[in-house]
């Protein structure tokens, strides 16, 4: 048997839930790529630390913001919930004016906006 062999060291892996999650307390995935939260300013906060918004989904009178989910994006995500993230405020400020912009609908992802041409 190799030092390095994969067959033996392998863990269990869990599977992850496809159900929908919109606690906000909560720091699980909700389908096997995507982390969805309704906390506008977990959301403005990942965004700030530069995670990519993906989608803004309306569910009845709840907003979920969409991230592609990593490792990072759920510790950065932990450590909010617990207060000791440390974001730049002139960041975080930026990102709440976007975050206001998407949730008006002023201007959609990946669309371009004729004042900024």
């Amino acid at each position: 048997m190799a030092p390095y062999d994969s067959s033996v060291s392998r863990l269990p892996m869990k599977l992850l839930s496809l159900s929908c999650m919109t606690d906000d307390l909560s720091t699980k995935p909700t389908k096997p790529f995507l982390y969805k939260t309704s906390n506008r300013g977990l959301a403005a906060a990942l965004m700030a630390l530069g995670f990519d918004l993906l989608d803004v989904d309306r569910v009845n009178d709840e907003v979920l913001f969409a991230f592609p989910v990593s490792r990072m994006l759920l510790d950065a995500a932990d450590s909010y919930l617990v207060d000791t993230l440390s974001v730049s405020a002139n960041r975080m400020g930026e990102a709440i004016d976007r975050l206001d912009d998407l949730m008006a609908g002023h201007q959609g992802l990946g669309e371009v906006d004729v004042d900024d041409l």
